[in-house]
């Protein structure tokens, strides 16, 4: 590996810290929205969890308050408003696909760089404050064991691989339609829906979860909050991780054949 390969995710870390940082206002405003769901989610969990504990399982207050501060940093850092799906819609509306084809980058690295330097200033910057937030005040539960957090961070990073792919998949449709309004909302409610991001999916309709379990949003978002309360432990976290590993080969593969076809159907707008 060249040593330009290896510099090139510094790069697009910087050019990500730029652009988070340019606007400090809508940055504070960013985080302060994320310290202000917080506490929303504290107020509704604590309130359904006085009325009717035997819902929740065997886990405690503290594990379910974890579960739902855990699916809001999950969002900033995966978030849906940003991603290689607004990126390529970009890109085919402007016609700058046609630019970016003919550069000596693959234009599936370049994407996925982009997004690598997207997630690791939101780790730093948009997750980490809400994080330190939830620790001191509201003070949710860590993993417990070095062998928990391991899988926990190893799930997390599977989880980022799965939405890009997935991400990647739906930006493709501008290929047709030039645009993905009218269909990002769509896609917005049933990734939140499916995913379990706000409510553990063991509470769904037992007529619902097979349904959800055969899907691959739970991959991104419930699969890494399970593990990090302690809900998925063991073997069945093992299990879960491992699934997560079948959907992002799934989806890489899918992504990539789908990029290769649609190659031929670049629609170029503007003068």
């Amino acid at each position: 590996m060249s040593r330009e390969s290896l510099a090139l995710p510094g790069v697009f870390i910087r050019q990500a810290f730029l652009k988070w940082t340019a606007y400090r206002t809508a940055f504070w405003v960013d985080v302060f929205s994320r310290l202000l769901q917080i506490y929303v989610m504290y107020t509704v969990w604590s309130l359904l969890y006085k009325e009717k504990p035997s819902a929740f399982g065997a886990l405690s207050f503290e594990q379910v308050f974890g579960y739902a501060v855990v699916g809001i940093l999950l969002g900033a850092i995966l978030s849906l408003d940003e991603g290689p799906h607004i990126r390529i819609a970009e890109r085919v509306r402007t016609g700058m696909i046609a630019v970016e084809l003919m550069k000596p980058i693959s234009f599936v690295r370049l994407v996925a760089l982009e997004s690598f330097g997207d997630l690791a200033i939101r780790v730093a910057l948009y997750a980490a404050i809400p994080y330190l937030f939830a620790l001191i005040v509201f003070r949710i539960p860590v993993p417990q064991t070095p062998g928990q957090a391991a899988l926990f961070l190893t799930s997390l990073v599977l989880s980022t691989v799965v939405q890009f792919f997935a991400h990647f998949l739906f930006g493709l449709i501008s290929f047709y339609t030039l645009d993905l309004v009218g269909f990002q909302f769509a896609y917005w409610a049933m990734v939140r829906f499916f995913s379990g991001q706000w409510i553990p999916i063991y509470m769904y309709p037992e007529a619902l979860k097979p349904f959800l379990y055969a899907l691959p949003f739970q991959a991104m978002f419930a699969t890494p909050q399970s593990i990090y309360v302690g809900q998925l432990h063991g073997w069945a976290a093992t299990m879960a991780i491992l699934i997560q590993g079948i959907w992002a080969l799934v989806l890489g593969g899918a992504a990539l054949w789908a990029w290769r076809r649609l190659q031929r159907h670049v629609v170029i707008q503007g003068g």
